[in-house]
């Protein structure tokens, strides 16, 4: 089995407390069923913490009582996790070891990745000056139980050439970003129609100029009307945390129909504007749900959501800079695209949600 995972993947190292949004606070903990089962026999004053703290769902799942404001009642005061210190890093269970890593399991290939969800992680992913590069390595046979024998090794091949060129695209410094992400539309939409006729010839570079129709208008062009209709997406989610509902009011307070194209032209125009940044954000997208398609069929869409998302977390950083007077600050970018992912990656409801309301926008 293969892994394959981009080369920032291992620079990854929990900062522990100094992090300034923990991923013990604000979710609900699942708990593996061999964590769980550990936990009902621990020793000792922890182990009676947690079998008072540890429950089973409706579904049979193992999970933990929260505290006050959905902390894990084992993240102490030091912002430490109470856990780790008693039993050790082999106590805590797979939810807990795993984050921020996400993984994509198809054929004999599984895509891990780094999630904007943790702030660590994003200002490696957001922040780094090169273009990424895939590694790919072999996995141990004992991961083999992850393998889908049937899975049509043609259509895989055929998506990861498209996943491939996808990248390839959007980290063409050659071109402004605005055209990279129209030719990366355009890619999309013609790897659509092969699958609609169920061909999996590879697709040529020369096949898929962009066309009105996948320009990015709004990327270098400031336009209202498509930010309305990205906030009053945002706008019909749940809300899971008090920051994120906060920062979508001063969305729709500061990004008025009167101030957005003016606020948005001034920030392209700015020295806040990055280009590379955005670029990064994108190949994050791409690499993340592209390969969805395996599953969907819908690699389009898959594509229109990389774009809106990257729309998003653009709009959020917009209304930052805009608040503060001009100005934006790594660390902010980095709160940005974490509230965004918090939000919508990590919320299934949330962002089945979004998924089908991009499909018909």
């Amino acid at each position: 089995m293969i892994l394959r995972v981009p080369d920032y993947y291992d620079e990854f190292v929990c900062i522990a407390d100094r992090c300034t949004g923990s991923c013990c606070d604000g979710w609900e903990i699942d708990i593996d069923d061999a964590s769980g089962e550990y936990y009902m026999q621990a020793p000792g004053p922890i182990g009676e913490r947690l079998r008072s703290l540890l429950y089973q769902g409706e579904d049979g799942g193992y999970c933990f009582r929260l505290g006050e404001q959905g902390r894990c009642p084992f993240l102490n005061e030091r912002n430490l996790c109470d856990i780790y210190e008693a039993l050790g890093e082999e106590a805590l269970s797979e939810v807990c070891t795993d984050f921020p890593r996400f993984a994509l399991t198809y054929g004999r290939v599984m895509q891990r990745i780094l999630s904007l969800s943790c702030e660590e992680a994003g200002r490696i992913i957001l922040f780094r000056k090169e273009p990424v590069t895939f590694v790919e390595s072999a996995m141990p046979e004992s991961m083999a139980e992850w393998e889908d024998e049937d899975a049509d090794e043609a259509y895989i091949a055929f998506l990861e050439d498209v996943q491939r060129q996808a990248i390839a695209i959007l980290q063409d410094r050659s071109r402004p970003l605005k055209d990279r992400v129209s030719f990366f539309l355009g890619l999309c939409a013609r790897a659509q129609e092969r699958i609609n006729q169920e061909s999996t010839e590879k697709i040529r570079p020369d096949e898929f100029p962009p066309s009105d129709n996948f320009r990015v208008r709004d990327w270098e062009r400031p336009c209202y009307g498509s930010f309305d209709v990205r906030l009053g997406i945002l706008e019909e989610l749940e809300e899971l945390g008090s920051e994120w509902a906060l920062t979508k009011r001063r969305l729709r307070q500061v990004l008025t129909a009167e101030s957005y194209e003016r606020l948005l032209a001034s920030y392209l125009a700015s020295e806040h504007y990055d280009e590379v940044i955005y670029e990064q954000l994108f190949v994050y997208f791409a690499f993340r749900y592209l390969m969805y398609a395996m599953y969907s069929c819908d690699i389009l869409a898959q594509g229109k959501m990389v774009v809106s998302f990257a729309l998003m977390v653009r709009d959020l950083d917009l209304c930052q800079w805009s608040a503060n007077g001009g100005t934006l600050s790594p660390a902010e970018r980095t709160r940005m695209a974490y509230l965004f992912s918090r939000e919508v990656e990590h919320s299934e409801e949330n962002f089945e949600q979004v998924q089908e309301e991009l499909m018909f926008e």
